[in-house]
């Protein structure tokens, strides 16, 4: 129930209920001018789909792999690139592994002097 069923289109699946559960604002003839260019354009798609060989798909769809591949390797590329020019100037700064001298503290004789 509720579902369409194998055999039946979703226009025959459409009942009064159901138009009459959708908000007013769905119905606009400038919404459903959308709606319907959105489902030629699927279905243009679908049928340039079925229209070719598994061999023409497989190929397609390697061919935008492949495409992605050469960009996301071309940002990361970029991405050690600029950490390689940071990484040598922060290598700069601690060239010597020595730590600075820590300030010392007080000596007791002269925390007794100034209390």
């Amino acid at each position: 129930m509720g579902g369409v069923q194998e055999g039946e289109s979703k226009e025959d699946s459409v009942t009064p209920d159901t138009l009459l559960s959708l908000p007013l604002g769905v119905l606009t003839a400038e919404r459903i001018g959308e709606l319907e260019a959105d489902r030629q354009a699927l279905e243009a798609q679908r049928a340039g789909l079925a229209a070719q060989t598994p061999q023409e798909l497989w190929d397609a769809d390697l061919a935008a792999f492949l495409d992605q591949w050469e960009r996301s390797e071309a940002v990361a590329a970029g991405a050690a690139a600029a950490a390689r020019k940071v990484r040598p100037a922060a290598a700069d700064d601690s060239a010597g592994d020595e730590q600075p001298p820590k300030a010392k503290g007080r000596s007791k004789a002269t925390k007794k002097k100034i209390n």
